[in-house]
């Protein structure tokens, strides 16, 4: 039997202004609505009263349509989904509770900045080439679609950025069912039947063993000067002006920018080595762990840039609906023997060329 898994796409919706004016009308319904219903759970809190279920918030509805109109206007499921919200808020609190009580948090209420999603959780939406159909919404036309083997679940409506120009976004999920199992293995771009060897640095992201680079691009670095010039010139502006406004939007296009660049390289990089080889091998690294032991602000932000949790996260779920194989080896004493003879061959960080004493090997450290 194959494992369901649950993967998302995301894809960009392009509103006209009356659908955008609904959308944003929505938002702002789920935040008050979602702020009562955290206002009536802090109260049996604070009272001693036994803590609402999801179910005891959504069995609420009823009665708060009733006394308020203006809650007939989103649809149902998507209002439904503001109790599952809040009650995973509460989980995420009564969990801290039970830690560390003292600095546990209580849930806060939200700010129509704050609150920019709404979940359409079981139907209300279909998807129809070129647009997505959203019940009380319409057809909203979209770009970045791809094919999903699975079926659909749910739809995410995201708010994007800072005003009046928004970015929208849908989150979609499915249930799909990954094609590589043990006895039924393939490929997907065609078999090479080869294996390779993968190995992490900040100089270089990846480096095989075929030799083949794929340099960190330091795309964090590069942005951070551009990043404070503009929190410089926002910061001069008072809040809630035109002008702090405009800088906000053009941050978060920087912020955009930086991601997208990143996320298109790492999956470059990921595609290109899951289309050459059948089997890659890499070290199980503590990732977490290297970056602590960081000596400097520069060598961090070089481990932020050469993002390997992400990279290894991405390079995991492509190999396995490609039918590649992914073996993670014990990274201890990697560097320090010798490929050719196996002869332990001690080094600093600060060595960047394997020299073998015993047999001659003259190689990059990586």
């Amino acid at each position: 039997m194959k494992d369901k898994r649950i993967r998302s796409l995301v894809i960009r919706l392009y509103p006209n202004r009356e659908q955008e004016r609904i959308m944003m009308e929505h938002l702002s319904i789920c935040c008050d609505l979602y702020n009562r219903l955290l206002e009536y759970c802090k109260g049996c809190y604070e009272n001693g009263e036994k803590h609402p279920s999801r179910f005891d918030l959504q069995n609420m509805l009823p009665e708060m349509k009733k006394k308020d109109p203006k809650l007939k206007i989103p649809y149902s499921q998507v209002l439904a989904d503001v109790p599952h919200r809040l009650s995973k808020a509460y989980d995420g609190f009564f969990r801290r509770v039970k830690t560390d009580p003292e600095h546990a948090g209580h849930p806060r209420f939200r700010s129509w900045r704050r609150y920019d999603s709404m979940t359409y959780t079981q139907n209300g939406f279909r998807v129809n080439p070129g647009h997505l159909e959203l019940s009380r919404i319409g057809r909203v036309p979209f770009k970045g679609f791809r094919k999903m083997d699975g079926i659909l679940k749910t739809c995410t409506i995201k708010r994007n950025g800072a005003g009046p120009n928004y970015r929208w976004t849908a989150i979609l999920t499915y249930e799909s069912v990954p094609p590589a199992e043990d006895g039924e293995r393939f490929r997907t771009r065609g078999t090479s039947g080869q294996s390779v060897g993968v190995d992490m640095g900040l100089k270089n992201m990846v480096v095989t063993s075929d030799g083949k680079e794929y340099p960190n691009q330091k795309g964090y670095i590069e942005a951070e000067r551009r990043i404070s010039g503009l929190l410089r010139k926002m910061a001069k502006y008072e809040k809630g002006s035109s002008q702090r406004e405009r800088y906000r939007q053009r941050l978060f296009h920087a912020f955009e920018r930086l991601k997208n660049v990143k996320k298109g390289y790492l999956y470059g990089v990921v595609n290109d080595l899951v289309e050459q080889y059948d089997t890659i091998i890499m070290e199980d690294l503590d990732i977490k762990g290297l970056a602590g032991k960081s000596r400097s602000k520069g060598m961090r932000k070089s481990f932020r840039d050469a993002n390997w949790s992400r990279f290894i996260f991405i390079l995991g779920y492509k190999a396995e609906e490609a039918g590649v194989r992914l073996v993670k080896v014990d990274p201890a004493y990697t560097s320090q023997l010798c490929s050719q003879c196996g002869a332990s061959v001690p080094k600093v960080l600060s060595d960047r060329r394997h020299r073998c004493p015993l047999c001659g090997l003259d190689v990059d450290r990586d």
